[in-house]
C-alpha cells in the first residue's frame, strides 16, 4: 500500500530526497507492473489506484454537499456555486477546445449551452443539494454526449455496425415487426 504523501517542504533535505527517492520508486514499480502482460502483477496498483480515485470522489461529493447544505437558505448563491460544481462536471468531460459552453444561473435553476449550435439544456433547482448535484451531474453528462456526437463519434457494436443513438430513435422510431 503506498504512503500518505508528505509535504517535502516540511522535512530536512536529507528526508526530502529519501522521500522523493521512495516516490520514485513506487512509480518506478507501478510502470512496470502496469506495462506487464500479466493482469496478476498488475491488481494490486490498480485496486490502489482505483480505490484512490473514489475515495477522492467521494470526499469532494461530500464536500460540494456540506456546502450546498448551508448555502440552501440563499437561492442566489446556491445555484451560483452549483454552476460553478457543473463547470468542474463538464472538465472532467474531456470536451473539444472548439466548444465555448455557457453556464447561467438565476433565481430559478442552471441553463448549459453550446454557442455556434441549437443546444440548450436546463434545470431547476430544488433547494435540495443532493437531488441538485445529481442534476448538475446528468448535465453535464448530456453536454459531453453532445459534444461527441457534434465531432462525429457514433456508438458502434463489436461488428462495425453503428448503432442508433436517442436522436435516431425518436426520429425514426422503431420498426413494426408485421
Amino acid at each position: 500500500m503506498a504512503k500518505k504523501q508528505v509535504d517535502l517542504r516540511k522535512l530536512t533535505t536529507f528526508r526530502k530526497r529519501e522521500e522523493i527517492k521512495r516516490r520514485r520508486h513506487e512509480e518506478q514499480e507501478k510502470l512496470e507492473v502496469l506495462g506487464q502482460e500479466s493482469d496478476q502483477k498488475a491488481v494490486k496498483w490498480v485496486r490502489e489506484d482505483l480505490e484512490n480515485r473514489e475515495k477522492t470522489d467521494r470526499e469532494e461529493e461530500n464536500q460540494g454537499l456540506e456546502i450546498l447544505t448551508t448555502l440552501r437558505k440563499n437561492v442566489l448563491k446556491y445555484n451560483t456555486f452549483l454552476t460553478t460544481l457543473v463547470y468542474a462536471f463538464l472538465k472532467g468531460e474531456d470536451i473539444s477546445p472548439k466548444y465555448t459552453i455557457d453556464v447561467v444561473t438565476n433565481k430559478i435553476g442552471i441553463a448549459v449551452g453550446i454557442r455556434g449550435t441549437n443546444f440548450r439544456g436546463a434545470f431547476k433547482t430544488t433547494g435540495m443539494p443532493k437531488y441538485d448535484l445529481f442534476a448538475a451531474k446528468r448535465l453535464a453528462i448530456l453536454v459531453g454526449n453532445t459534444t461527441a456526437h457534434l465531432d462525429g463519434y457514433r456508438p458502434k457494436s463489436e461488428g462495425g455496425i453503428t448503432l442508433p443513438d436517442e436522436v435516431d430513435t425518436k426520429k425514426y422510431g422503431r420498426k413494426r415487426r408485421i
